[in-house]
């Protein structure tokens, strides 16, 4: 499914995709590292 999904998002101008990527992207990185560090301290 995530790697048809990322087929069908290539297809779609990627300057508007690529910047709410990035911003996806950084917030699931910001939460996944808050719950590391929940988890390991």
């Amino acid at each position: 499914m995530e790697e048809e999904i990322d087929r069908d998002i290539d297809g779609v101008p990627k300057a508007r995709f690529n910047t709410r990527d990035s911003i996806i992207l950084g917030i699931i990185i910001i939460i996944f590292m808050a719950v590391a560090y929940l988890i390991f301290t």
